[in-house]
């Protein structure tokens, strides 16, 4: 009964901050392959985002929370977060039954807190957190803030003890008091590296019948050349070749052959009489003919002149 009405207080307040909060900004956007989340959300590029008031649950792997304001929040496997943010959303209260969560942000001028059902840590600016908190259902709260630069503050949830941490404490509380608290006794506390996948059975393949390679390609005999001298000559006087063929082929050709009658024409009016003389006469020595009709012609000559 103890530790029943701590976690009512927490439900209460929690329930109480998501009212408040309605109609604020998301706390952060969720990044997980396994992680689930009940309370409103909005879908992003990257991830979900988280409004104020949801919880997030983990799955195998640790979920990361990136907060709207800076920094991470961690939750690790198997753990139940819920968050809530104040009215301008700078600050945050975080609830846990029992888990293990990481924080690394910085805080100016804000204060943060998480609750669990035997103690209340605040976070009081400025500084710089970076530590883990596990707690169960024993009433044990694990702190480890080695990489932190500033002090935080446990409360006790059902009596009035107060214990301020020095920065980089690592300390183990018991009991649900602050009265009994301890240094670290080596447990260690934070998101341990996820399980190693097994590594799946090697298959064996089947071999392949390959076709048989092609034959190999015989090479080509080698080219014979011949070169030949030979002169060329060329006539400019010689018929050519296609005429002589052409004439030929009208010439033997029968189809184009046609038959003419000879046709003989009379000798014309104007024509001029061409003395032609007989063979008898013609000389065949041309020195005398040309001698002969040189002394005709003079002989003619005279004759017109002296009336012979």
């Amino acid at each position: 009964m103890r530790r029943t009405l701590p976690i009512l207080a927490v439900s209460l307040a929690v329930s109480a901050g998501a009212i408040a909060a309605h109609g604020q900004g998301p706390v952060g956007e969720l990044y997980s392959s396994d992680a689930s989340v009940q309370g409103s959300v909005q879908f992003a590029r990257g991830g979900t985002q988280v409004m104020s008031g949801s919880q997030v649950s983990a799955g195998a792997r640790p979920a990361v929370l990136k907060l709207a304001r800076g920094g991470v929040v961690r939750i690790c496997p198997n753990t139940i977060l819920s968050v809530s943010s104040s009215l301008s959303g700078r600050s945050l209260l975080y609830s846990v039954n029992k888990g293990e969560v990481e924080f690394h942000f910085d805080l100016s001028s804000e204060a943060d807190a998480l609750q669990t059902p035997d103690y209340r840590v605040q976070f009081i600016g400025p500084g710089h957190f970076d530590l883990a908190m596990c707690a169960d259902d024993r009433g044990e709260l694990r702190l480890r803030g080695k990489n932190s630069s500033a002090a935080v503050i446990i409360s006790e949830m059902l009596g009035d003890g107060v214990y301020q941490a020095p920065a980089g404490s690592a300390l183990d509380f018991h009991g649900g008091s602050v009265r009994d608290v301890t240094q670290a006794n080596g447990l260690l506390c934070g998101c341990a590296e996820p399980p190693p996948v097994p590594a799946e059975k090697p298959v064996t393949e089947v071999a392949k019948q390959e076709p048989p390679p092609p034959p190999p390609v015989q090479p080509l005999p080698p080219e014979t050349h011949v070169q030949i001298d030979a002169p060329f000559i060329f006539h400019g006087d010689e018929p050519n070749d296609d005429m002589v063929y052409t004439l030929a082929k009208i010439k033997t050709d029968e189809k184009l052959m046609v038959k003419l009658a000879p046709t003989v024409l009379p000798p014309s009016k104007k024509a001029k009489k061409v003395y032609v003389p007989e063979p008898s006469a013609v000389a065949t020595d041309t020195p005398k003919k040309e001698g002969r009709g040189f002394f005709r012609r003079i002989g003619s000559f005279f004759g017109r002149i002296f009336g012979g």
